[in-house]
């Protein structure tokens, strides 16, 4: 379908938009280099354009842009196409570990080998003696054998306990026998299994002489080496399609009597004694779980800039789409609808959302480095004390972490109205690929009594934030450090809420809604605290005056609009100012805050240096082309390459295909 001329002489189409958006960056005092530099480092911003241009140069970006309109079995195979391209890359371009995770981020939708350079080497890395590393952590670095990690079942996800996978120890032979005893016992859901992968971590529980001594990890090969056929006793294939992740091979598997080697249990921390049959332990079970504590912490990190990938480009679209006059203007010309109320009181809040989320996401980090470094070093015991607390705080940030960054990537889409529900706005792929995160790798809900529990362990022995609690306290909330207490006065009394509540008779089950509140205000509390310290670093990572002001105005933003959405565990927890109890006060408090912020919302944005390769959004775009950038995109979609017949009586379908539009 070849647009005519009368059509091309329309574009660039006769719109503001990269005036309007020039306009915001220019009246704003943020300095936007300055927070990537905050948030990033000069390092990794450089390294980012370095892999950028590289990818760009190999004609990532039209790759990105074709992506939406691919059905299925075209977006696995460009899948396994831009995995390959990618690792190729590597080797050319002799990237680091950082510049390849970053192309495969910048690339667009996760490749098939995302958990194999994901799940299937950490966990290698982690759990494996050096015999081990030298057996499989090696060839899986060079990618000679391509791995997943294999835990959920078709029956079980959250409760691994209850998995039904098994491996038995075979004395004679100085085998593991692995087997799938039902139909439920299934493997399922595992990224990367369905066609990529020809080896998996399995999780199952390991049998010695009749006694089951829980879930173990092994090593167990899937697929042949050459002919990538599955092996004898292995029935593996992919899931079918998904609600979103149409580019990654979630596969199934089960097992009959598949029998691997002794060294194919990974024994860091756990071994079955060849000579004796013995179970016998290094160190804690417990340092078994680090590498699902990494996942968790890494989807934290995911749901913050995830959100914020949405609430860029609808704050940018919203900066440059005009609706309607200002109806208390004497102008009849129209205005931004950022300009509008309702649309700051929906978007702003979400930037302060990411960023809280982000600074949250930087502590949890560093406390999973620490715990990596105690490890590494060989103090088990170190690494041990510091992983209940990291347990703790990943389970509570994944799930309130991942849970508000699907509400808020909705939100964002909305607020776009129309456009928000085209592939081409960008965030459609943001919403169905985070969708997924509330429920994998422990489901949201599941996570809260974990959490519940280790915040009860806590306050019967006492601990930091329990020890100080004063059910009489006063807070102001005109002092960022009484808003903290705050959030934390409400975590204690809701603990201890608990406690009495149990000791009275109430059941754990009669519990779990409790539980999912407390996660909450202690996910929350985790997400100011960790927002209101970020403040303080900002001197020292060369952050200007007037940008930790605004930076400051969204901290207290998203702390009242917190506040505001749960004021009633405020109140009963009597953590409430006296100048905030009135529903009107707190309303008049955040649009203050609203106006303060409204200025700087583009820069804040900014700030977080996405790309428009990153972000493949029309509505987003940081030249504010979108209406121009929307139609060249429809023009061009393979759709448009159909002529149907349309006449019932004829049987013919397509009439012709013709070239695809260029304008």
């Amino acid at each position: 379908m070849t647009a005519p001329t009368w059509v091309r002489d329309l574009l660039p189409p006769k719109v503001a938009g990269p005036d309007l958006l020039a306009a915001e960056r220019a009246g704003s005092v943020v300095d936007a280099a300055a927070i990537a530099n905050m948030l990033y480092g000069p390092d990794v911003l450089a390294m980012r354009s370095r892999v950028e241009a590289t990818l760009i140069a190999q004609h990532f970006d039209d790759k990105l842009e074709a992506l939406p309109s691919l059905g299925r079995m075209h977006k696995i195979e460009q899948s396994l196409a831009r995995g390959k391209s990618l690792k190729h890359l590597r080797k050319v371009h002799s990237w680091s570990p950082e510049e390849y995770s970053y192309s495969s981020t910048a690339s667009g939708e996760m490749n098939v080998y995302g958990l194999h350079d994901k799940a299937f080497i950490k966990c290698l890395t982690d759990q494996t003696t050096d015999e081990q590393k030298a057996a499989f952590l090696v060839p899986a670095q060079q990618d000679k054998i391509i791995g997943c990690y294999a835990q959920t079942e078709l029956s079980h996800g959250s409760n691994v306990r209850g998995l039904e996978t098994t491996a038995t120890w075979s004395p004679h032979d100085q085998t593991f026998v692995v087997h799938s005893p039902s139909l439920t016992a299934s493997k399922w859901w595992i990224g990367t299994m369905g066609r990529t992968a020809n080896h998996a971590l399995v999780m199952a529980q390991l049998i010695v002489k009749g006694k089951n001594y829980g879930p173990h990890t092994f090593v167990v090969p899937i697929r042949d080496l050459a002919t990538h056929e599955p092996l004898e006793g292995v029935y593996v294939g992919d899931i079918g399609p998904k609600f979103g992740y149409s580019s990654m091979d979630n596969g199934f598997a089960l097992f009959n009597n598949v029998k691997i080697p002794y060294i194919n249990m990974l024994a860091r921390f756990q071994f079955v004694d060849p000579q004796t049959s013995e179970y016998k332990r290094r160190g804690s079970q417990a340092l078994v779980y680090g590498g699902m504590t990494f996942l968790r912490v890494g989807i934290a990190a995911d749901a913050a800039t995830t959100l914020a990938r949405a609430v860029t480009i609808a704050i940018r679209y919203a900066a440059i789409r005009q609706q309607f006059a200002d109806e208390d203007s004497a102008s009849q010309a129209e205005t931004s609808v950022l300009n509008y109320s309702m649309v700051q009181y929906r978007l702003l809040p979400l930037i302060g959302t990411a960023y809280g989320l982000q600074f949250a996401a930087e502590g949890l980090r560093g406390l999973y480095g620490r715990y990596d470094s105690l490890l590494g070093g060989g103090d088990q015991a170190g690494a041990e004390a510091l992983l209940a607390e990291l347990h703790v705080q990943s389970c509570a940030l994944k799930s309130h972490g991942t849970t508000i960054s699907v509400e808020g990537i909705e939100t964002a889409r909305r607020a776009c109205g129309g456009h928000g529900y085209s592939h081409y706005s960008g965030i459609g792929h943001l919403y169905s690929e985070m969708l997924p995160s509330v429920t994998y790798e422990g489901d949201n809900y599941m996570l809260t009594k974990q959490v519940a529990r280790a915040l009860i362990k806590g306050a019967k022995a006492k601990s930091a934030m329990f020890a100080d609690y004063n059910p009489s306290a006063k807070f102001d909330f005109a002092k960022d450090v009484d808003i903290i207490k705050a959030y934390g006065h409400r975590v204690a009394f809701q603990t201890f809420q608990i406690i009495r509540l149990r000791d009275t008779g109430s059941t754990w089950n009669a519990l779990l809604i409790p539980f999912w509140r407390l996660c909450t205000a202690y996910a929350q509390f985790i997400i100011v605290r960790e927002f209101h310290d970020a403040l303080a670093r900002l001197p020292a990572a060369g952050v200007p005056t007037q940008t930790s002001a605004v930076l400051a105005d969204l901290f207290r933003l998203h702390a009242l609009t917190t506040f505001d959405n749960y004021a009633s565990e405020f109140a009963d927890a009597q953590a409430v100012p006296a100048a905030l109890r009135d529903g009107v006060s707190r309303q008049k408090a955040i649009a203050d805050l609203l106006s303060k912020i409204r200025p700087h919302a583009v820069n804040l944005m900014d700030g977080w240096a996405f790309s428009d390769l990153v972000l493949n959004s029309s509505l987003g775009r940081s030249d504010g082309k979108a209406y121009e950038s929307m139609f060249r995109r429809a023009a061009a979609n393979p759709v448009n390459t159909l002529t149907f017949d349309p006449r019932p009586e004829s049987s013919v379908l397509i009439k012709s295909r013709q070239a695809v539009a260029k304008l």
